[in-house]
């Protein structure tokens, strides 16, 4: 029997700030790209006014999904309709550290044992949660201290390294890191379960991932038989 989804596991407020985060992570990944290794393209400007613009985008809407995480109506668990602040998906407490390594083997094709959760699955819950907001600060700094207008503020970050150019190579080291953990990601919700990239991205439910009580999955709302 296929896995039931329910459209309250992703709220609006959550996928549209989903699709932000999506949009401006790979134009900045591409613009950011091609400033590094392509420094003489003659439409260069272009490339690097553009990265700067998605830079905030991407900034304010990371902080704008923190804030919903901990004070917006919430989310349901998987196959729920409940709303629960959804901060508490992201939480690695004892249950999540014991199914850690069962997890590893079930990714790694080791074990065909699925651990039992509720939303999201250890290693999710460290890519996440953890991982992807450290690289987020990590790229936050460097790429400031990088920019003009904004390195008066970060001496003493800029200090911490010998030169302007390490700082350009630990920028794009973060750089492709993010971008592993996001193919990490799309691996992750692709491997669990194709159809919920569908929930997940347009509030979609497919018909077999349906609950019995439940009739549509669409972007608008399910509406019941």
């Amino acid at each position: 029997m296929a896995e039931v989804f329910t459209t309250e596991e992703h709220p609006l407020p959550a996928v549209l700030l989903h699709w932000a985060h999506l949009v401006s992570f790979l134009t900045l990944a591409v613009t950011g790209l091609v400033i590094y290794y392509a420094p003489g393209l003659w439409s260069i400007e272009v490339f690097r006014n553009f990265h700067f613009v998605m830079m905030f985008v991407f900034i304010y809407t990371t902080i704008i999904r923190i804030y919903w995480a901990f004070f917006g109506k919430g989310s349901a668990d998987t196959g729920q309709t409940k709303l629960i602040p959804d901060y508490k998906h992201f939480a690695l407490d004892k249950a999540s550290w014991r199914e850690f390594v069962p997890w590893v083997k079930y990714y790694t094709f080791m074990s065909k044992y699925k651990p039992t959760t509720s939303k999201y699955g250890t290693m999710q819950i460290m890519t996440y949660g953890y991982a992807f907001p450290l690289l987020i600060l990590c790229m936050a700094l460097t790429g400031f201290s990088l920019w003009e207008p904004t390195q008066p503020y970060l001496g003493w970050f800029i200090n911490l390294f010998s030169s302007l150019d390490t700082l350009r190579v630990v920028h794009l080291l973060g750089c492709w890191a993010m971008l592993a953990v996001f193919f990490i990601h799309f691996y992750l919700v692709l491997f669990e379960e194709p159809g919920q990239a569908a929930t997940m991205l347009f509030r979609f439910v497919p018909s077999r991932h349906r609950g019995a009580d439940k009739s549509a999955g669409s972007v608008a709302g399910a509406a019941k038989d």
